[in-house]
């Protein structure tokens, strides 16, 4: 039997926010370093700044048009790795509006605290728009992740059901980022509706409905 009760984990997830954004794109296939002997951290990729990858991230947290309105807001934001990506860190140029995460993110303590969420094709996603706050798309190498990384289109698309609004280059990810800001980073109704209609629970009592189906087993 499948019971329908929600996740539990999503119980610890509600709003604390603290006029932060946060990038949380995931990872590339095709760039990822070398295993490292016995370990599970991937190599330092020399030529990584070479790649479109680090062009467009380093751009956006560094974007003087988006930072000043960042500052104008009382805005600060974070920009967090994949872990596959972790030793490239040190490359991206952090400022007084952005700073790089080192290490795996506390993702549920990011999740509360955040604002506004921009990623790519990650599935914090989910969890971060199970809250109803904002997140963008940013999917500039669309027709190369999908040729290049390990997933595959599926039933879900960004288009007809994503949690907010697809960007396809620096320009368009920065002038929706700042439009989002200038409106105080509220989920614009559209989304709502998807997030209401996708998530069966957006209540804080998935651990409560767990635990009531576990006890009708006989």
């Amino acid at each position: 039997r499948v019971w329908l009760t929600g996740l539990p984990r999503y119980d610890n997830l509600y709003d604390e926010s603290k006029n932060k954004i946060t990038i949380m794109p995931t990872w590339r296939k095709n760039l990822e370093g070398p295993l490292m002997p016995h370990s599970s951290q991937r190599a330092y990729i020399r030529d990584f700044k070479e790649t479109d990858y680090y062009q467009f991230y380093n751009g956006l947290i560094n974007d003087e048009r988006l930072l000043d309105v960042m500052r104008k807001h009382g805005y600060t934001g974070t920009f967090y790795m994949h872990p596959v990506f972790e030793k490239q860190t040190k490359d991206f140029q952090s400022n007084d509006v952005f700073e790089v995460g080192e290490g795996v993110a506390d993702y549920q303590t990011v999740f509360r605290e955040s604002n506004l969420m921009i990623t790519d094709f990650s599935s914090v996603a989910f969890d971060f728009a199970y809250l109803k706050k904002p997140v963008i798309y940013s999917q500039f190498d669309a027709e190369s992740f999908y040729k290049n990384h390990v997933w595959g289109r599926g039933y879900f698309t960004y288009e007809a059901n994503g949690f907010g609004p697809i960007t396809r280059d620096l320009e368009s990810t920065v002038l929706t980022l700042i439009d989002y800001i200038e409106h105080d980073c509220k989920m614009k109704q559209e989304y709502v509706d998807r997030v209401e209609d996708f998530f069966a629970f957006t209540d804080r009592n998935n651990c409560d409905r767990v635990y009531q189906a576990i006890c009708t087993v006989k």
